[in-house]
This record gives C-alpha cells, sequence and structure tokens, in this order.
C-alpha cells in the first residue's frame, strides 16, 4: 500500500446498543467498551498500519437473513472472517489510529450488559486504506463474551489475536454513579421580611426540571417560624439519578423556591435554579444562591448550601470488576412425586434425544453463572430421596456421593444427577429449609464469593416454616436463592416465598433484611429459547447484590483487587510490554484462583 495519508471511509453511526441474546432487562447496565492493541500486524510497506476496529453483537437466536457477509444490522459491508454464520449487530466503530502498531483508541462504543443473557461479540480489525471494511487489510478478529471483559480484573481483558498482537477490552459504567444518594444542609441569611407585624415563616421547595418542561417535587422543607436566618437542617438523602439528567450533575435541572407561610396564602420569596455540580462547589466555598423574583426586580436573600455529602453507591457490575465471584450451587428434587425415572412420564426420565426439565433447568442457568466462576466448581445436592443402605429419606445429601460436593462446570452437575438417579430410592417429603441452612453456612464462611442457589422442585414444600426462617437468616449474608418449578403442580406456595409482595417474615415477627429470592414454574418457558428462563430466573440478581453489599456497608475495595476509574483509553506515557497470556480459545483472564468453598459445613 502507499504511504501516503488515507481518508476514512465513512460508516453509519451505530444503533442503539442491544443485547447479543436475551430479552431486554429492566435493569440494563450501559458500558462503554473502550480499546487498545499491542504490536499489531503492520500491512504497509512505507509506514506502519492504520488500525481501526468495527464491534458486532452475535445473535445466535436470530433469523433475519443476515449472515457473516451480508451488511450487518446498520453496519458496513464487512468479509466473513469467522468460521461461524452468526447473524450480527453492528454496534460501532472506534477511529482510525494513523501510523501505528500498538494503537489506543479514544472512541468507545456502548453495549448494554445483561446479567442474565451470554452475550458475545465479535471484533474486526483493519488496516484503513480509504475502501472500507470490505477493501480494507485484515489485522485480526475473533469473539469475546462481554461478561469475561465485566468480570476481569478491573474489567479489564487481553485476547491474543491470531494474526499478531493483543487486543485488549476495557468496560467503564456509563453512569456507575447514577445510584449515588447526596444530602445537604440548606439555610437562609437574611430573607425578605414578609410579614406586617413580624418576620418570616419561611420553607423551601425543591424541583427537579423534566426535559419536557413539567417539573416534579422532591422534597417540601419544614417551617421555621418567626426568622430571616432560618437553618432548615440536613436534607434527606436523594438519588443522585433524581437530580441529575442524562447523567451528568452539570445540567441545571433543580429548581429551588423560598415561601413564606401565612394562615390564609403562603407568599412566594424567590427561587434559583442550579446543578448538582453547583451545589457541591457552592458548599465547599461556602458560596451563596441569591433569591430572585420570577417577575419582579427584587432579591430576597440568600441561599447557603453546606454539609453535602454525597454517598457512592457500589453497582454490580462494579464490584464484579473488583473481583466479586459468583458461585453456582444446585439442589434437585428427588421426592417420589417426580414418578419412577425409568417410566418415560417421570420428571426425571432421561433418554438420547430427550432433555428433562430439570436438565433444561441446570443447562439454561449454570452456563451463564459459570462464565463468572474461575474454577468452574459447583456444590450439587440432593435432597428427598433414600440413599442406598439407609431407611429414611436424606434432605440434604451431595450429589456425586462424595465427601466433597462440588463438581467440574454444568457438565459435572449433569453427570451427578444422572448418576444419582440410578442409586436413590425417591422418597419425600418435599423439605428446603436443610438446603437453605447449608448454602447460607457456606456463604457465610466464603469471603469474596455470592452463592446463588438454584433449587429445582416439582412440588410445594412441607417445611414452610423452617424454610422461611432460614431464609430471613440469609438476609445479610451473600447468598441469593432461585427456584424453578418443574412439572404442573400448585406453585402459590412458592410466589409467596417469592418476596416481590410482602417481606417474608419468621416466626418470631423479625423481617427479612432484603429480598433474596426468585421463583420461576418452568411451564411458562416450555416453548421459549434455553435462555429465556435464564433471563427471569436471574434478573434481579444484579439488585440482590447490590442491596446485600449496601446492607453490609460493602465497598468494591473489600473484594481484593481494589477499584479504580482507569480506562484503556488513557493514554500512559510508556506503553508496558504485553502482559502474559493464558491461552485458552484465545482470551487472556487472570490465572484462576480457587475460591474458598465451604459447602462441606455440616448442619
Amino acid at each position: 500500500m502507499a504511504a501516503y495519508a488515507k481518508q476514512a471511509a465513512p460508516v453509519p453511526p451505530p444503533p442503539p446498543a442491544v443485547p447479543a441474546a436475551g430479552p431486554a432487562s429492566s435493569d440494563v447496565t450501559r458500558m462503554r467498551l473502550y480499546f487498545r492493541a499491542h504490536d499489531l500486524m503492520d500491512t504497509d510497506t512505507f509506514s506502519k498500519s492504520d488500525p481501526y476496529v468495527l464491534l458486532f453483537a452475535n445473535r445466535r437466536d436470530a433469523d433475519d437473513g443476515t449472515g457473516d457477509g451480508a451488511a450487518a444490522a446498520g453496519g458496513p459491508r464487512v468479509r466473513s472472517r469467522s468460521p461461524s454464520a452468526n447473524h450480527r449487530t453492528f454496534l460501532g466503530k472506534t477511529e482510525t489510529v494513523w501510523n501505528n502498531l500498538s494503537p489506543v483508541w479514544q472512541t468507545h462504543i456502548e453495549v448494554d450488559f445483561h446479567f442474565e443473557a451470554r452475550q458475545e461479540l465479535a471484533y474486526e480489525i483493519y488496516d484503513d486504506d480509504g475502501k472500507g471494511p470490505s477493501g480494507d487489510d485484515h489485522l485480526g478478529n475473533g469473539t469475546f463474551l462481554l461478561s469475561h471483559v465485566v468480570a476481569s480484573p478491573r474489567s479489564t481483558l487481553t485476547i491474543q489475536l491470531r494474526t499478531k498482537g493483543t487486543l485488549t477490552i476495557t468496560a467503564e459504567e456509563a453512569s456507575a454513579h447514577a445510584k449515588d444518594t447526596v444530602a445537604f444542609r440548606v439555610r437562609g441569611v437574611q430573607l425578605k421580611k414578609m410579614d406586617l407585624f413580624g418576620k418570616s415563616d419561611p420553607y423551601y421547595k425543591l424541583f427537579r426540571l423534566l426535559p419536557n418542561g413539567e417539573r416534579k417535587l422532591l422534597f417540601q422543607s419544614i417551617v421555621v417560624s418567626e426568622t430571616l436566618d432560618p437553618d432548615w437542617g440536613i436534607t434527606p438523602a436523594f438519588a443522585m439519578a433524581d437530580l441529575t439528567v442524562g447523567g451528568t450533575e452539570e445540567n441545571h435541572c433543580l429548581q429551588f423556591e423560598c415561601w413564606d407561610e401565612n394562615f390564609f396564602k403562603d407568599d412566594k420569596m424567590g427561587q434559583f435554579v442550579c446543578s448538582v455540580a453547583e451545589l457541591r462547589t457552592a458548599a465547599a466555598e461556602h458560596l451563596p444562591f441569591r433569591l430572585r423574583h420570577a417577575t419582579k426586580p427584587k432579591e430576597y436573600g440568600d441561599i447557603f448550601i453546606s454539609d453535602c455529602r454525597v454517598v457512592h453507591i457500589p453497582t454490580f457490575a462494579e464490584m464484579l470488576g473488583a473481583g466479586l465471584e459468583i458461585n453456582l450451587a444446585v439442589s434437585i428434587d428427588f421426592t417420589g412425586s417426580n414418578g419412577d425415572p425409568r417410566h418415560p412420564k417421570s420428571l426425571h426420565y432421561v433418554s438420547r434425544g430427550h432433555t428433562n426439565q430439570y436438565e433444561s433447568a441446570i443447562q439454561s442457568v449454570g452456563e451463564i453463572l459459570m462464565e463468572y466462576d474461575n474454577d468452574k466448581l459447583a456444590p450439587a445436592f440432593g435432597f428427598g430421596a433414600k440413599l442406598p443402605g439407609q431407611f429414611a429419606a436424606n434432605h440434604c445429601f451431595h450429589l456425586n456421593g462424595q465427601q466433597d460436593p462440588h463438581v467440574k462446570d454444568v457438565g459435572g452437575i449433569l453427570q451427578a444427577y444422572h448418576h444419582t438417579l440410578s442409586q436413590v430410592t425417591l422418597s419425600g417429603p418435599t423439605n428446603f429449609a436443610p438446603t437453605v441452612r447449608q448454602a447460607s453456612a457456606a456463604a457465610a464462611a466464603s469471603p469474596g464469593v455470592y452463592t446463588i442457589l438454584l433449587i429445582l422442585t416439582d412440588g410445594c414444600i412441607t417445611d414452610t416454616d423452617a424454610t422461611i426462617d432460614a431464609i430471613v437468616d440469609a438476609g445479610t449474608l451473600p447468598l441469593s436463592i432461585v427456584i424453578v418449578g418443574v412439572g404442573n403442580a400448585d406453585f402459590s406456595l412458592m410466589e409467596m416465598l417469592d418476596g416481590d409482595d410482602v417481606r417474608l417474615r419468621n416466626r418470631q415477627g423479625r423481617p427479612a433484611a432484603r429480598d433474596l429470592v426468585q421463583f420461576v414454574p418452568f411451564r411458562d418457558f416450555l416453548r421459549s429459547p434455553r435462555w429465556a428462563l435464564a433471563a427471569e430466573v436471574l434478573e434481579e440478581v444484579p439488585r440482590q447484590v447490590e442491596e446485600w453489599a449496601q446492607i453490609n456497608h460493602i465497598s468494591p475495595a473489600s473484594f481484593g483487587r481494589g477499584h479504580t476509574d482507569d480506562r484503556a483509553a488513557a493514554p500512559a506515557p510508556a506503553r508496558p510490554p504485553p502482559p502474559a497470556l493464558h491461552r485458552g480459545n484465545g482470551v487472556a483472564r487472570s490465572s484462576p484462583q480457587p475460591h474458598a468453598h465451604n459447602f462441606d459445613v455440616r448442619l
């Protein structure tokens, strides 16, 4: 190629970010992806390559007629570099970094992060010849899971390119502080005297100005009688999202109004409009806000803001990047109501070419959660069966029949499940409490690990009170419980355990500290794609983790990796050598560190 300056081919702007697979959840985390590369292949003769990156979302569930060689939705036409024929959605393009084999791209690409979905993204790296991706020289391509980036140390993942060099991807939350809270003290100084025979009786209202021109009342203070220098005290804690627009503190969306209370009609004393950033500056520098009337050229005194306290609420994605590990635990119902496993009508019937509901649920949920587990070890239990040589039903036994209940990956869970079916006698009753207690004891003894206990059952529990007691006791522990109802039984009692409408209380009347249970009947997903069940079951987990951290005053620094606001896109003074890579499907991640599993705790 010639060494003259090249013009980048125009590329359409990306459409709004979409999940790579699965439905949109109600609480989506918007992520910014930053890219940098090291030691790329040089395809120029008299200069160095001029690289840029294209990013796509692979959609394995799509059937819209667009293959790898077609123009992906909204994006440029790209030659197929992938061995698979996944349908793709164009997400974005970086700028071109000219004459550089180790570029740090400043342009980020935004994508929605769904914990409950398997999101595979595809990248293409090209040398800009001005011909567009269909004609530019290819420098590398591949795929990665968004979950791997978010859960990697500092939310940064390095990939070894098959051609030459590495690509490093860093994820950053677009609104990492949206859930922060802020509170501040408000006082007035030398307010205008409004009453004929006394001073004023001032109070204030705080509004949020909405983009449509309307406004929303956020807070109204108490009335401080007979004073021109009121101190209204500290406000309640406001969610930062309620005080900002578009996630930025600079928008002028807050309106203060000061009023004088009267018997018949209150008098407006003045107002001002400001931003959160100005509130914080005024508090730090002791600067006043001048009250002015909307129609009269008068001044009505000053408002001072002080003791401005911003409390950062860690987000789920932030904790993952800091080192929080997700651990799956499984407990399977082996009660007699499932039917004889040898009979085709049994819920436990296993045969080639047929996947029963227990197997489907394990695969659907397990494949998502294992992406966040470094060692891929999951404790697996059973309940409601008589073990060989025993006459009474066991309500919490190790599925693999070993001293250590951990099995490897989803395949290990299924293998242990199949083996147990051939060894035990289905019995009853259906008791959850022993399994919940076992998982709770393990969670309490496993710092840095958040456990998701998946209970698969075909009927309602018989130890309701004991189970509720166990759930309430687990409220402050790093534990969520997801229950999948298998078959066509009456699961109304399970809905009560869910706790979405009414907070659970134990037999002593103590309420649960938070909602940590989610129930889903499998029959609602019989005709849905496999990812749909996991999406429904796991949708509440990020919020549950955030509530657990808030209750226990846990910060990202608690998880060992600490927390940083550094981005891959920030140019470094000197480029370090590429990191040592642990090769496996071309993806470099931190060395797996076995977490502190403690599921051998005895009840």
